[in-house]
């Protein structure tokens, strides 16, 4: 009797992005049902940077959102980004972290996708881009090198920065999980999630552009917390916690350290988003990523009979 062999290949689950209060009701769906993964929004709220994976191929690009009509575009096409991109402060263009050399590394594009590409980082470690400072002078990288996480400045060729201050420096290493550096708007704090603790928590520092390794740091969350994002303003900080609800700590920074107010849960998100969440400039409104439902699913079957006769 010949030896068959029955496999099937996993279906990429379909979501929807939707715009929610921040008291969790939903507003609008703000585009078709499609395989997303990671987005961000534009400075001005109006645009959404999106990863669409292909059911086909399995192939991952960026895609530009217009979030008023509803309409995307191809922004990449070599099928290998690992959907972390950011904004520079004018919306004019994107930095993004894609594997298509073999290697994470980070690359900037004209966010119209005209022009060329630039490759920003180059070396054996992964560099995953989180934030671009108001200003426009720095982005932060995460670096992964062995079982530490390190966060990295690194200097553009924007604000009339020097030859000599172009070169990329460590801000923090830490020895367990860590990443998702976001600016604060006034370019003086990072907010960042890191497991030092032992549990995944939100801190904050001074951002220091010579290198921030030995300043201190206040941890804002008090029960969990990852992917933090602030309000245009500087005064409130958003995060995901444990359970998959947008959690708002209101945060003061005027005497030149940083105070914040108990953490208080605004909405879950649907399906617990899968932690993709992003805040308009006012924090009144959060795009974020919910699973379709449906009743069934049809799931293809591959039967391959006599297999082993294949490799006589």
């Amino acid at each position: 009797m010949p030896v068959c062999s029955v496999y099937h290949t996993d279906a990429i689950a379909k979501r929807k992005l939707l715009w929610v209060g921040r008291d969790g009701v939903e507003s609008q769906q703000a585009t078709a049902e499609d395989s997303y993964g990671r987005f961000r929004l534009s400075p001005d709220g109006k645009r959404a940077i999106v990863q669409r994976t292909e059911t086909s191929d399995r192939k991952s690009d960026l895609w530009l959102l217009d979030l008023g009509r509803g309409v995307m575009t191809r922004l990449t096409v070599d099928g290998r980004q690992m959907g972390f991109v950011v904004w520079s402060p004018d919306g004019r263009s994107i930095a993004y972290s894609s594997e298509r050399s073999g290697v994470v590394e980070i690359y900037r594009k004209d966010a119209a996708g005209g022009g060329q590409e630039e490759q920003l980082t180059s070396g054996p470690e992964p560099n995953y881009v989180t934030g671009w400072s108001r200003d426009g002078r720095y982005l932060f990288s995460t670096r992964v090198r062995g079982n530490a996480y390190e966060i990295w400045a690194l200097p553009t060729d924007e604000g009339g920065l020097g030859p000599a201050a172009k070169k990329p420096f460590l801000v923090v290493r830490i020895d367990s999980y860590a990443g998702s550096a976001a600016f604060s708007p006034d370019g003086k704090w990072m907010a960042y999630h890191s497991a030092e603790s032992g549990r995944t928590e939100i801190y904050a520092r001074p951002f220091v552009a010579a290198g921030s390794v030995n300043v201190g740091k206040w941890q804002v969350s008090s029960q969990g917390g990852m992917n933090p994002r602030w309000r245009a303003d500087g005064k409130e900080l958003f995060y995901v916690s444990p359970g998959g609800s947008v959690t708002a700590a209101t945060v003061r920074t005027a005497s030149g350290d940083l105070q914040s107010d108990v953490p208080h849960e605004l909405f879950r998100l649907p399906g617990g988003g899968g932690g993709n969440y992003d805040a308009s400039g006012d924090g009144q409104r959060f795009l974020v990523s919910a699973p379709v439902s449906a009743p069934t699913a049809k799931v293809s079957l591959t039967v391959v009979l006599d297999w082993q006769a294949w490799l006589k």
